[in-house]
């Protein structure tokens, strides 16, 4: 279970001890801006502006920072799988570091692809990268030292994203976007349905044929953000089946 969330500046450890109970354990100022979080074992691999931030979590209560990685400065996105991290930058980079040691983290590839990466999905080979104005770029990560651009979708800008399947789900003010992604080089949208003019922390997640957005801002209804859930059973007809305020 994860038992972290991460704010601008201050990384928090909350314990989920009661699905109606959470409790605040521990407490890291970073002094820095922060925008993304992965756990892995025992420590949290953070994507901040000053490089990437190893923390050791093993006592909750005493999160402590062990490793600041300064190579790359405005990280934006991290996804971690076995022993290699990808990190995307505020511009240009998609990187693959090796953490086998969290002490001492190193970069071991880098594609170029002249956009930002603020969100990244990895399924299988290949890693999907919110690339903002730029929109929904495709990297092949089959070799980590060498990932290469395969596709890539500019028809709308992407701030944040998940995926399932052949589908990937995207979200740009104000709209929740679903991409068919079954030809790598060929990503194309395939479906919109307006949800919030968001103004911060937009963020996604999917499940079964459902997928959610929380939100900071103003909706349909001029109402301040909340949670959006839509049934994509229909891909091609994604439908809006609750809101919270």
């Amino acid at each position: 279970m994860k038992k972290l969330f991460i704010m601008i500046n201050i990384f928090i450890g909350y314990l989920f001890s009661d699905s109606l109970i959470v409790e605040t354990v521990g407490i890291l100022q970073l002094y820095t801006f922060t925008y993304d979080l992965w756990v892995k074992d025992t420590f949290a691999y953070v994507a901040a502006d000053t490089g990437l931030i190893i923390i050791n979590i093993s006592n909750p209560a005493n999160p402590y920072v062990v490793k600041i990685d300064r190579t790359h400065k405005k990280l934006r996105s991290i996804w971690i799988r076995d022993t290699l991290a990808y990190i995307g930058l505020r511009r240009r980079y998609f990187l693959v570091y090796n953490i086998k040691d969290p002490l001492s983290p190193y970069e071991i590839g880098r594609c170029s692809t002249g956009t930002a990466h603020y969100d990244i999905y990895i399924k299988g080979n290949l890693a999907y990268t919110a690339a903002g104005a730029g929109g929904l770029r495709i990297i092949s990560i089959s070799d980590p030292t060498n990932p290469v651009l395969v596709g890539a979708n500019s028809d709308s800008s992407l701030i944040y994203l998940c995926g399932s399947g052949n589908y990937v789900y995207g979200v740009k003010q104000p709209h929740l976007l679903i991409y068919d992604v079954s030809d790598s080089s060929n990503p194309v949208i395939i479906a919109s349905a307006y949800q919030v003019s968001m103004y911060f922390g937009p963020r996604i997640a999917n499940w079964a044929n459902y997928v959610a957005v929380t939100t900071m801002g103003y909706g349909p209804a001029g109402i301040d953000g909340g949670l959006y859930i839509y049934d994509v059973s229909n891909p091609y007809n994604p439908q809006l089946i609750y809101l919270s305020e």
